[in-house]
């Protein structure tokens, strides 16, 4: 599960450079409050392969908060998730605002980072997630 999780948010983390590279394209073009109408299909799959990302996430969450020895990385992870999240939606509603762009991938990056600690933690015992 574990892994499954992390290979894909690198899925999202790689939709959402396309993301990037479509802003990068219509920026030039058009104002900033048009930008997310015109990304079109980048957009629509990577807020909508946020939805399959969320998913797996609150499995994982789920079964490391019944994990001794795991459960304590669960409240970090959602934290760490709900801002990918509520930065993701900042940015969609609120016109990509140039501050939550960094920090949205930084965050993303941390999920990846501490489910990456959570794997080797589990590695090797008998918490295998």
């Amino acid at each position: 599960l574990t892994v499954s999780a992390i290979t894909f948010r690198f899925v999202q983390v790689f939709l959402g450079t396309e993301v990037r590279a479509s802003i990068d394209r219509v920026s030039a073009q058009l104002p900033r409050n048009e930008w997310i109408e015109a990304l079109g299909s980048p957009f629509i799959t990577h807020r909508t392969f946020s939805w399959i990302v969320l998913i797996f996430q609150g499995a994982l969450i789920i079964k490391i908060r019944k994990t001794p020895g795991l459960n304590s990385l669960s409240l970090p992870l959602i934290i760490l998730i709900l801002g990918v999240f509520l930065t993701g939606v900042g940015m969609a509603w609120l016109d990509v605002p140039a501050v939550l762009q960094p920090l949205h991938l930084t965050v993303a990056t941390m999920v990846i980072g501490t489910e990456a600690l959570l794997m080797f933690r589990s590695n090797g015992s008998s918490n295998n997630i």
